[in-house]
């Protein structure tokens, strides 16, 4: 079981990160979320420990991510940072940018999934659709998009 942890600057449900946690739970993961400031959320990182942090990133929460990202990089946690939401998908370039390690374009369920599970096992991750992932060497690989998923077919309760 990998523990992941959600970081938030505003106390707001995202329903991408409901979601996320969902799936993550179904497949046997344990999900946390911290909402804050930058003092608030170092302090939740350092007590949770997350093997995994994660980021929906919209425009507005862009600075925030940036910020937040470049402090747990300068702190030393080792916990693999991955960013997904609209940002992720509209400007996947950030990758470049940002001290972040994976980013999710388009759908993120299975990938974030995906994802998780292979870096439990130690297993490389590197080929996931829809994973941009940066390697140590800074070359970030940037896998094709899976096909989005058939609404017409979704069981919603």
């Amino acid at each position: 079981m990998a523990k992941i942890m959600f970081l938030q600057q505003i106390w707001f449900p995202l329903g991408a990160v409901m979601a996320l946690s969902a799936e993550l739970k179904k497949a046997g993961h344990e999900t946390r979320v911290a909402i804050g400031d930058e003092e608030k959320i170092m302090k939740e990182l350092k007590r949770y420990k997350p093997d995994i942090i994660a980021f929906s990133v919209i425009t507005s929460f862009r600075k925030f991510m940036a910020d937040i990202s470049k402090r747990i990089k300068d702190e030393g946690i080792q916990a693999p940072i991955i960013v997904g939401g609209y940002d992720a998908s509209f400007f996947p370039e950030m990758i470049e940018k940002f001290p972040i390690d994976v980013l999710c374009r388009g759908e993120g369920e299975d990938a974030f999934v995906e994802f998780v599970n292979a870096f439990e096992k130690g297993k490389d991750y590197s080929k996931i659709k829809n994973l941009w992932v940066k390697k140590k060497n800074t070359k970030i690989i940037k896998n094709k998009l899976k096909p989005f998923r058939d609404l017409n077919k979704q069981v919603f309760l």
